[in-house]
């Protein structure tokens, strides 16, 4: 008799703005790679963004906003800064920027419709991030899309797709039902909910208990992240 495989299924909610949903997301990235089961995990991503109704501001000037001034701004920055590195990203707060990601959600959905989610994901983050392009205006988008291989038609379409846009707020929708108020969040199995840029062993070891089946829920709310009303 042939024997059923469990499987796993991770939910991840992120903002391309927020700064700690890049570094969760590589150290995510590095416990599944060394997960023994990785083959039988499903990742789904979905949209949330931290930024809604706000225009395009310079990051800078949105965290001084948030965080009370100028002092705890850099503080913030240069904590960032330094969890970045240890995974190999560069962060470049001059050139990064802050607003209503919308529209960036709106063509991520779409790639992951042609099965280009990942590729889009990465291209988000990596262009808002360390290349100082902006996400918020949709000649640009339509430029990192065909830079990932997406086409002019696909794009279009999701611009136009009232499904494509309702997909923004109903990922944003279960996400405050679940009664987490900020980004980086990952359910895993619906069972372990982590919120935040926790270390790559947290991961690890939920996706280990999810594959052993562990009935209880855990809720781990200590790493850094990002909500309507600034970073943490």
């Amino acid at each position: 008799m042939n024997s059923i495989m469990p499987s796993i299924t991770v939910d991840i909610w992120f903002d391309y703005i927020c700064p700690w949903c890049w570094i969760a997301k590589k150290r995510f990235d590095k416990a599944l790679s060394e997960f023994e089961y990785s083959e039988h995990v499903s990742v789904h991503h979905h949209s949330y963004r931290i930024g809604i109704d706000s225009p395009e501001v310079p990051f800078k000037s949105a965290l001084r906003d948030k965080l009370g001034g100028e002092n705890a701004a850099e503080l913030m920055m240069s904590q960032i800064e330094s969890h970045a590195k240890l995974e190999g990203l560069t962060y470049k707060f001059d050139t990064m920027s802050f607003g209503d990601t919308l529209d960036a959600h709106i063509l991520s959905a779409a790639a992951r419709n042609v099965d280009l989610g990942e590729q889009m994901t990465e291209k988000l983050f990596f262009s808002s991030t360390t290349e100082g392009r902006t996400i918020f205006d949709r000649n640009m988008l339509r430029t990192l899309a065909k830079e990932i291989g997406m086409t002019a038609e696909h794009v279009e379409a999701a611009f136009d797709d009232p499904i494509v846009f309702n997909t923004v707020y109903d990922d944003e929708e279960r996400a405050q039902a679940i009664g987490v108020s900020g980004v980086p969040l990952f359910i895993i199995n619906g069972k372990f909910i982590i919120s935040g840029a926790q270390p790559s062993n947290i991961f690890l070891t939920s996706l280990r208990k999810a594959w052993e089946e562990k009935e209880d829920i855990h809720i781990l709310k200590d790493g850094n992240f990002c909500g309507l009303n600034g970073c943490e």
